[in-house]
């Protein structure tokens, strides 16, 4: 919460320690697919997945998989904002958890796949 807005969100920032495990994560074909699909099924209950911080491809990694948007990343999560007045209505514990209700698979994912 802020004096711009409240900011509804999941996921994980970027940090050195995420990256030396989410680009592992990636790689394995299995995980990275899920992870495609749980971005897929972010953006089309109308949230944008973000995180993308690099400009170039790791060296020998191939950009044609499902998953390969997000070895341009060094964070990943979503985040839904709101006015400022949300935050002293009485609906807001419910409005959050609409919203993560919605990242809890991006969420599951991070925890599984990513320590």
């Amino acid at each position: 919460m802020s004096p711009d807005g409240v900011s509804i969100g999941a996921g994980a920032h970027s940090c050195p320690q995420f990256v030396k495990s989410f680009r592992p994560a990636l790689q394995d074909e299995t995980a990275g697919k899920s992870l495609a699909a749980v971005a897929r099924k972010l953006r089309k209950a109308g949230y944008e997945v973000h995180g993308k911080h690099y400009k170039r491809y790791p060296h020998g990694a191939s950009a044609k998989s499902p998953d390969s948007e997000f070895l341009l990343h060094n964070a990943l999560y979503v985040v839904h904002e709101v006015v400022p007045d949300v935050a002293c209505d009485p609906g807001l514990i419910d409005l959050c958890a609409k919203h993560w209700k919605a990242a809890l698979p991006l969420h599951r994912w991070l925890i599984e796949h990513v320590r």
